[in-house]
């Protein structure tokens, strides 16, 4: 089961959201959290490319080693 079968299940029940841009980049926030950090590394596995919000040098840190582009 890959990440696209739960694409958008449960999505109240935590605190990271996710949008697809034109691109087709796949831009995360909460992307440093603890789920947003499984997420990332399960659509970079998958070949996604993924942009994630990183509000300090820290998660950017953290979201470009698990192969995001942080913004």
């Amino acid at each position: 089961m890959g990440i696209s079968d739960n694409f958008g299940k449960n999505s109240s029940r935590n605190s990271t959201s996710t949008s697809i841009s034109r691109n087709g980049a796949i831009f995360l926030t909460g992307g440093s959290g603890f789920l947003g950090r499984q997420l990332i590394a399960d659509l970079v596995a998958e070949g996604c490319p993924v942009r994630a919000l990183a509000r300090s040098p820290q998660a950017a840190a953290a979201v470009r080693e698990l192969g995001a582009e942080p913004v």
